[in-house]
């Protein structure tokens, strides 16, 4: 099945373009902050869906994607 909509994306690469650090995974600093960051992000996230995630399904998706992109961008590197 498809693991967000197109809006989805959208969101998501808007917050993590915002916020470095989260996308990149180097968390310094106030975690309580983060937290919050997320818990806005996956409000946004689901009010824009379906599909609808907790936090930390939100968290997943990012992870798993920011993967395959990656992977994309050295393989074109080649």
């Amino acid at each position: 099945g498809k693991h967000r909509s197109v809006e989805q994306e959208k969101i998501l690469l808007d917050f993590m373009k915002e916020n470095n650090d989260i996308a990149c995974g180097f968390t310094k600093g106030d975690k309580v902050d983060i937290l919050r960051k997320w818990r806005e992000l996956t409000t946004s996230l689901n009010a824009a869906g379906p599909p609808c995630k907790t936090m930390d399904g939100w968290k997943k998706a990012w992870t798993d994607w920011n993967d395959v992109i990656m992977s994309k961008m050295t393989n074109n590197r080649r």
